[in-house]
């Protein structure tokens, strides 16, 4: 793990919002679905005090990109943000397929 300090841009990609810090190799990397509120951000958030890169997911992408300042501030050395509604099951394997382009890894 590493908790260094981190600097971070926002980047629109086909509708999906990249908050990047730099990148560390060897970082733990988590996708998290619903992190907009409730369960999902409570992980998001622990994973985010252990150091993870994390991609959160969920249908509300505002409520997500106010998140991931909040998630980089706690120690995630990256953060990717996603719209996802898992109820489409169509849109599931492409957003874990741009977590994990995005994170290097899943």
């Amino acid at each position: 793990m590493c908790r260094r300090g981190v600097s971070w841009n926002a980047l629109r990609k086909d509708g999906v919002v990249v908050t990047a810090a730099t990148k560390t190799p060897g970082a733990r990397c988590m996708l998290i679905t619903g992190a907009s509120s409730g369960i999902g951000a409570g992980l998001a958030h622990e994973f985010a005090r252990r150091g993870y890169r994390l991609a959160i997911a969920a249908r509300r992408l505002e409520r997500l990109e106010a998140l991931a300042p909040q998630l980089l501030a706690a120690g995630a050395v990256q953060v990717v943000t996603i719209a996802l509604d898992v109820a489409d099951t169509d849109a599931i394997g492409p957003a874990v397929q741009r977590a994990a382009a995005e994170l290097g890894r899943l």
